[in-house]
């Protein structure tokens, strides 16, 4: 709190002085707040003296040892003060006038004895408002001696109080006009829109033992309240992590040979990924990891188990962030044929939106009695009635894209629809070949992904 002494003006305030609402923040409806004049101002008034008995301030009369408001000479109307409040057309006014429309008026009159004070005229305005908004308003006054200015801000629930203006002016300041802004604090209002009160007090103070008595006025105007519009917190886009396994050879391996897996991570989100980390489980009666390299230094094996591994592929840019690990697996020599070596990888990462996990295509890498790699995989076709043939797959990864065609026997490829494999990886579609000409055709899938091919040849 800041005491500015300036021409004799007196004033303490939590508000500031002269000052424009911050920026950022936009004026926001205070009905009547700008005091028009009329029936419905929305303002209540109160001239009564013992409204502020009892009051405490550190200001003015208390600094001298006066309780404010104690005066033994006026108890009441008859005895030696009077007050009143109004709407006042400032136009009336021929000197020092804000340059406004209308403004409220507040007036005491009163014998007050050296160094007492007395407030009996308050109006208040009710608004809702909350903590950070700020109330701007212009305030002068008029006086014989001085006039005596507190304004608060009250919650009407709790009664808890601000004190935004509390001044002394003299009556050489006359008619100056002052702009002040206070913000609202979370005591008065703790959390979201709180039903508040803006009261100002006006009270005639004699610190110049004048014997007459001492009529002092308070004027108002532009009452306004301003908030900082609620910052819309940016949309956090989430990460998309697949992961894809590409074993070579890719349909069998011989007991005792050496299996390559290219296991590729890729964020086809929108949003950027802290970390990925993979599981790729490996059948300890099968086969032993040997070793994992990685194309990106942010990768490495965060653990070995028995029965497989794990890695962290480090930060996965959107859109494009990838990161391929190369994980050699030895067959043991005692390896039962017809097993597989492994099951799906899981990824799962960590992102500023949800975070995720995923799975990925099954190898079906096997056991054999020797080394088996092709450049396609076979489709299971069944042929149904009236010429349907469903075409089927379950080597692709989760909600992979898949674009599908058939080529004819005279070579011309027919492109279909792109489908997208379910959670498990596996794709199904249903074939009329009704229309078709006698002759042989294959059907493909091909993965978008796995940049796997499948193929299934017909007959019609």
């Amino acid at each position: 709190m800041a005491l500015v002494l300036t021409l004799g003006l007196l004033v303490t305030m939590v508000g500031q002085v002269f000052a424009a609402a911050s920026e950022g923040y936009v004026q926001v409806p205070l009905t009547n707040g700008d005091l028009e004049t009329g029936d419905e101002t929305g303002w209540s008034f109160d001239e009564s003296i013992d409204q502020m008995q009892g009051q405490s301030w550190a200001e003015g009369p208390n600094a001298l040892g006066m309780p404010a408001d104690s005066d033994p000479t006026i108890d009441d109307e008859d005895e030696g003060y009077e007050c009143g409040a109004w709407i006042e057309d400032v136009e009336d006014y021929e000197e020092g006038v804000f340059e406004g429309t209308s403004s409220l008026g507040l007036g005491v009159g009163a014998d007050v004895t050296a160094y007492g004070t007395t407030h009996c005229a308050s109006a208040a305005f009710a608004f809702e408002g909350q903590a950070s908004d700020i109330l701007k308003f212009n305030w002068t006054t008029w006086t014989y001696d001085y006039t005596d200015v507190i304004v608060i801000v009250r919650n009407k629930k709790t009664g808890v109080s601000q004190r935004i203006l509390h001044a002394l002016v003299p009556e050489g300041d006359n008619l100056i006009w002052h702009g002040i802004q206070g913000e609202i604090n979370s005591a008065v209002c703790p959390s979201g829109l709180c039903k508040l009160e803006f009261i100002i007090f006006n009270g005639a103070y004699n610190p110049s033992n004048k014997s007459a008595g001492i009529w002092a006025e308070t004027y108002l105007d532009n009452l306004t309240l301003w908030r900082k519009p609620a910052t819309e917190k940016p949309v956090v886009k989430p990460a998309d992590v697949h992961v894809v396994i590409d074993p070579s050879p890719n349909h069998g391996v011989v007991a005792g040979d050496v299996v390559t897996y290219t296991v590729t991570v890729f964020n086809n989100g929108q949003g950027g990924a802290k970390n990925a980390t993979v599981y790729l489980p490996v059948d300890p009666a099968v086969a032993t990891v040997l070793d994992a390299t990685f194309d990106d230094d942010d990768a490495w094996v965060s653990e070995l188990f028995e029965d497989g591994l794990s890695f962290e592929t480090g930060p996965l840019a959107s859109k494009d962030g990838t990161v391929v690990a190369t994980i050699r697996l030895l067959v043991k020599a005692d390896a039962p044929l017809w097993t597989l070596l492994t099951e799906r990888a899981l990824v799962e990462w960590d992102d500023w939106a949800d975070d995720g996990a995923a799975w990925s295509n099954q190898p079906i890498v096997q056991v054999a009695q020797a080394d088996d790699d092709r450049e396609t995989y076979s489709l299971v076709v069944e042929p149904g009635v009236d010429g349907h043939i469903l075409f089927s797959s379950s080597i692709f990864a989760p909600d992979e894209p898949v674009g599908v065609w058939y080529n004819t026997s005279d070579g011309e490829v027919v492109a279909g629809p792109t489908y997208y494999a379910e959670e498990d990886g596996s794709l199904a579609v249903d074939f009329n070949s009704t229309d078709l000409p006698a002759g042989t055709y294959s059907m493909v899938f091909y993965g978008h992904w796995t940049e796997f091919t499948v193929v299934g040849a017909f007959s019609k």
